[in-house]
């Protein structure tokens, strides 16, 4: 029986990330197909992670994950085969985390959603109609200024621990908010205190829960951006006493 996935970029099964160290030189998962502590997820696939930390190791004390432009990127939590179908269950609180100011997560051109979301990629889960995209987690940056988020779509997320990176350029739809702090408690992250990110020329969709900037502790620079659809405030900086 042929089976088609119904991929608007292509017939042919996801990529399928469970970690960085794991990714690093094999020429199905890294595009460089090196083992050399920097990660590229190619362009023209749908790949498909869940828990995915980037994380230093003695042999590569600084790796990289590189997410090309045209690359699709879905959140699920794990994987199986029913009825000879292959099926991804939804997660609520999946990741990608570059975790600590070693580590570099540069992503320009790509989409980055829910694996529930057809809009992009196709019917990847073979939930068929079913399809109810809803919030996935968090995309965590290292809080380095060597990160970047580019000419992107981001969706049904929260993002998080953002150093002095530039954030241009991006739609942000469904979107649960952007966070300095290495969590919504307001715990800053001395990592991320006092940086100076540039966010400029994105539009911002809000979910509906409160959405928000908050960029308590740095010195940003916000300009150009859009915000709509917002269910409470859309833009707040608040002071650390």
């Amino acid at each position: 029986m042929l089976l088609l996935w119904g991929l608007s970029i292509a017939t042919a099964q996801p990529v399928i990330h469970s970690s960085f160290s794991s990714d690093d030189g094999n020429p199905a998962l890294d595009e460089d197909g090196t083992v050399n502590g920097t990660v590229i997820w190619r362009t023209g696939v749908v790949h498909v992670a869940s828990y995915y930390s980037i994380a230093p190791t003695t042999q590569f004390p600084n790796p990289v994950l590189i997410i090309r432009t045209g690359a699709i990127v879905k959140i699920a939590d794990r994987f199986a085969i029913v009825g000879g179908v292959p099926q991804w269950a939804p997660t609520f609180n999946g990741y990608i985390s570059a975790g600590t100011d070693n580590a570099t997560l540069q992503i320009d051109g790509a989409t980055i959603t829910d694996i529930r979301d057809d809009s992009a990629g196709g019917d990847t889960n073979g939930d068929g109609a079913n399809s109810s995209p809803s919030v996935w987690g968090n995309l965590r940056f290292s809080g380095s200024s060597r990160d970047y988020l580019k000419n992107s779509t981001i969706k049904y997320c929260k993002m998080g621990h953002i150093g002095s990176m530039d954030i241009s350029g991006n739609a942000f739809l469904k979107f649960q908010g952007m966070y300095s702090s290495s969590d919504q408690n307001g715990n800053t992250d001395p990592t991320v205190l006092n940086a100076s990110p540039r966010i400029h020329d994105n539009s911002f969709q809000f979910f509906s829960v409160p959405g928000n900037l908050d960029l308590r502790g740095m010195t940003p620079v916000v300009e150009n951006n859009v915000f709509q659809d917002s269910a409470g405030f859309s833009f707040a900086v608040w002071t650390r006493i």
